[in-house]
């Protein structure tokens, strides 16, 4: 373990120990998660004993090498997400206390500590694991059940938004004041326009290739549509809501009240590196196409309704007017327009959650300029097949439905 890493763990533990008056304690490390998924920072999990208890926690706590910082978002990606932690979850949970003190506002994990100093920026949750949640396997498409729960759990998560604008708009102006759009910081480590037109030719390529040359036509027709999206090109009527954005498999973990796991009872969102200010499609969408395949967009319409559903319940919740901030039909209107975020980024989820653990990028060959970002994306895995056949799945899906 580096160095750095071990003086941050230190800093936390005596902040910590001296917070709770704890005076004698053991220390177990339990080690890193590994590489693989974790391409920004690096994970901890480690227990503070004490005689009373045992704390079970992670660290998160980003990459250190000037050259992986050079060529990968990694700075503004913590940034985001101690700003989230520090910054709008105790604003959300204020106006709860507020508003509405009997909602939930649990499907996080609890925060304990933040450094957004550079080349230190961490911060240390508890490890949900210890309080019965998993993580789903990355290669397995979800259920309806697990697709079910998250949707409404958007929906509360976006109430908080819509409510906090109607009730207070000074304060969460000024809050989404500090999310520029993640286009500006990303220019500069990443050539976002080449890797558009990569994604594209490759899926227009698998829709020709499966005979929907009246698809391919139609996308066609809204290249401008696709530059747009992946440039943040948004009016500022159809910004509504703080966006989870990082929306794929590994940042989520489920709860179950049976040994079968297929019907979760509580879900926990992780990872708001990619936090902003837009539509409440850009966390649909790209929930939706980076973890389903046909089987569940088939209930497609189900999905929208458990939503919004959700969405007007809590609105309502919280003291605000459903009907009067975000109509159903408003809903699918943003879907045709703002879905292409999902379908966009799904290229890089689905190719992540369907490496092998040998397949996934050598951080030490990347920090040396042997090859970037995009070639990994490039790169054909053992699962490709399964990979296209995704793709494809989700490109018909809303060429059919919205096109």
């Amino acid at each position: 373990m580096e160095n750095e890493i071990i003086n941050e763990l230190k800093r936390f533990i005596e902040y910590f120990t001296q917070k709770k008056s704890i005076e004698l304690y053991e220390i177990k490390i339990n080690g890193p998660s590994g590489n693989e998924n974790n391409l920004m920072g690096i994970v901890i999990f480690f227990e503070i004993i004490s005689k009373e208890k045992t704390f079970h926690l992670a660290m998160k706590t980003a990459r250190k090498s000037d050259e992986l910082r050079e060529k990968l978002p990694v700075v503004l990606q913590y940034k985001r997400e101690l700003y989230a932690y520090s910054e709008i979850f105790p604003a959300f949970r204020k106006f709860i206390q507020e508003e509405s003190p009997k909602f939930s506002f649990d499907f996080f994990p609890e925060f304990y500590w933040l450094c957004s100093e550079e080349k230190c920026e961490t911060l240390v949750l508890k490890d949900m694991r210890y309080e019965g949640y998993r993580m789903l396997n990355s290669k397995k498409i979800w259920n309806l059940e697990h697709s079910l729960l998250v949707m409404e759990h958007y929906g509360k998560f976006h109430a908080l938004s819509f409510a906090l604008k109607d009730k207070k708009p000074g304060i969460f102006s000024k809050m989404v004041g500090k999310l520029p759009p993640l286009n500006f910081e990303y220019r500069n480590v990443m050539n976002c326009l080449d890797y558009l037109i990569n994604i594209l030719k490759y899926s227009m390529n698998l829709l020709e290739e499966a005979g929907r040359n009246d698809l391919v036509q139609k996308f066609n027709a809204i290249k401008t549509e696709f530059v747009d999206t992946l440039n943040y090109k948004v009016p500022a009527e159809d910004k509504l809501v703080i966006c989870h954005a990082d929306c794929w498999n590994n940042n989520f973990l489920f709860k179950y009240d049976d040994e079968r796991f297929s019907e979760p009872s509580r879900v926990c969102f992780l990872d708001f590196q990619l936090v902003t200010y837009h539509s409440p499609v850009v966390d649909l969408s790209m929930n939706i196409y980076s973890t389903c395949d046909h089987s569940i967009l088939e209930n497609f319409d189900v999905l929208l309704d458990t939503y919004y559903k959700s969405l007007w319940k809590n609105i309502e919740c919280l003291g605000s007017r459903a009907e009067d901030l975000f109509t159903y039909e408003q809903l699918r209107e943003h879907w045709r327009k703002y879905a292409l975020y999902g379908l966009i980024l799904m290229h890089v989820s689905v190719k992540l959650s369907l490496f092998n653990t040998d397949e996934y990028p050598d951080l030490i060959e990347m920090s040396e300029g042997k090859w970037d970002f995009q070639q990994c994306l490039k790169f054909q895995g053992k699962n490709e097949l399964e990979f296209r056949r995704r793709i494809l799945e989700a490109f018909i899906h809303f060429g059919d439905t919205f096109l």
